[in-house]
């Protein structure tokens, strides 16, 4: 199943390569948000994240401009409802 689309609260748990970071949602899965320095984004960060494109080992995220993770209702898995 795609996650293409979806969105999901996530934590960002460490950084990745290059500019990147490694965030997982409440499921843990592990979904990498690339650019980090210049979107503002910190290890023990919380985001709201949109994911763009995945392969079989994590998925791509992009932070979700001004809708913080915990004003979206995001449940147990991350999944932020209205958004399937």
């Amino acid at each position: 199943e795609s996650m293409v689309d979806d969105r999901f609260e996530v934590l960002v748990v460490e950084e990745g390569t290059g500019d990147s970071v490694k965030c997982r949602d409440g499921a843990y899965r592990q979904i990498i948000v690339q650019n980090a320095t210049e979107r503002g984004v910190d290890v023990g960060d919380f985001l709201e994240v949109a994911v763009t494109g995945h392969n079989t080992v994590y998925a791509f995220g992009e932070p979700v401009d001004g809708t913080p993770a915990e004003a979206a209702g995001a449940d147990d898995a991350g999944r932020v409802p209205g958004d399937d």
